[in-house]
């Protein structure tokens, strides 16, 4: 199973008519092994959107983001933007903490998570 290494996430507001969106811009080092790379396996890619909470975090908004497929190679970058409403992120009174989960889903269906560090914001 590949590697997913160094994600990283912000996390910017812009405002269309009388709609406040919030683009998610993430990057991340995926790493593949040299058998996965000859191979030339597909993985399905997804992003989840998280609130920390001091019990059991909440999931927020859509059940998954910005699917895509990444190819295997040795190492690659990989940097991806999507946009989502801000009230999906005012998960919490006062200040949010935000982070998101990625998950890449082999052709074997095994599965490999990362995790982003937190991003504090009011939303």
């Amino acid at each position: 199973m590949p590697i997913i290494r160094d994600l990283i996430f912000s996390i910017d507001r812009e405002t269309h008519l009388a709609d406040s969106f919030c683009s998610i811009t993430y990057a991340y080092l995926f790493i593949c092994v040299h058998e996965e790379t000859e191979k030339k396996l597909q993985y399905s890619v997804t992003v989840e959107i998280w609130g920390q909470d001091f019990f059991l975090d909440d999931h927020l908004g859509e059940k998954i983001y910005d699917p895509h497929v990444v190819l295997a190679a040795p190492a690659q970058k990989i940097e991806r933007n999507f946009f989502v409403p801000c009230i999906v992120l005012n998960e919490d009174f006062g200040k949010d903490e935000i982070y998101i989960k990625v998950t890449a889903t082999g052709p074997d269906g095994r599965i490999t998570v990362a995790q982003s560090d937190i991003v504090q914001d009011s939303f």
